[in-house]
Formats: C-alpha cells, sequence, structure tokens
C-alpha cells in the first residue's frame, strides 16, 4: 500500500494470502479505488462499516492523540473492535492519509512512512501519537525542510 498504490490490486500478483486480504477488506471497503482516468488511489471507506471507526480516528486526530488512546475507544461501545482490529484500521488511516498524519514516537517527530515505522507503532503502541494537521503544498515543502534541518543537528 505504501509504494504501489497506483496500481491494481495494490501491485499484488504472486501472494495469494495478501490478495485475498486485499480483495476481502481493501477493495471491498472501498479503500483502493479506481478513477474515471483509470488510475489507482486510496481513498476513505465507503463500505464494510469502516467510516464509523474512520470518523472516530479523524475526530482524536483532530488534536494530538496516543495511538492506545484511540484504541481504547474503538474498543468501547458501539465499535468493540479488539486491538488488534483497531490498529489495523489505524494503519490503514495512517495509509491513505501519510500527507497529512503526523507520527511522533517520543517527543520526536517521524518524516517519512515506512513499514518499519507502522510494524513500530504495532510492537510499542504506548510511544506513539498521531495528530492530522492539513498543509497546502508550500507549507508542506517548509514543514519538510524545517525537519530535515533540525533533525540533521
Amino acid at each position: 500500500m505504501l509504494e504501489q498504490s497506483d496500481k491494481r490490486y495494490l501491485g499484488i500478483d504472486k501472494y495469494p494470502a495478501q490478495k485475498d486480504l486485499y480483495l476481502s477488506v481493501i477493495e471491498v471497503a472501498g479503500i483502493h479505488q479506481e478513477t474515471k482516468d483509470g488510475k489507482w488511489r486510496l481513498s476513505k471507506p465507503n463500505n464494510l462499516n469502516f467510516e464509523k471507526s474512520w470518523m472516530v480516528i479523524e475526530k482524536e486526530l483532530s488534536q494530538k492523540a496516543l495511538v492506545e488512546d484511540i484504541i481504547i475507544k474503538l474498543s468501547k461501545e458501539p465499535y468493540g473492535l479488539n486491538t488488534i482490529t483497531a490498529l489495523f484500521i489505524i494503519s490503514l488511516y495512517i495509509i491513505v492519509n501519510r500527507e497529512r498524519v503526523h507520527i511522533i514516537q517520543d517527543n520526536t517527530y517521524k518524516y517519512t512512512l515506512t513499514i518499519d515505522l507502522l510494524m513500530n507503532i504495532w510492537k510499542a503502541t504506548p510511544k506513539y501519537r498521531l495528530q492530522r494537521i492539513e498543509l497546502n503544498q508550500d507549507e508542506a515543502k517548509l514543514f519538510k525542510a524545517y525537519i530535515e534541518i533540525t533533525t540533521n543537528l
């Protein structure tokens, strides 16, 4: 999803288990869609009851939120998600919104979303905070430059 979101089936051709997950969850939920011009993109889900939990995540990320607090919220009624399912949906949210979701680990900003970073969020959930911030193109460039300068000191 991180590297091939512009390809049909996310570029999954040879791995039946991954393709089954794609077909039964990602595609059915509407998270990976073909646009009118024949291109593929990730988007907000529109099926499989993801929408309500997605809205919870969106609301929580309007300010900086601990990942574990989001999981707790998703575990309560009416959602009732277990930790693994909640982390899966949070991960999908992060991937789909990777340009807008900011990740902080132990007060250190993580600029580049990688599979290793996602796996670390799963392994060390209490160390991570997320926040959704909308930046225009110029603001995003400036923010990236700022992060690069301050993290290379």
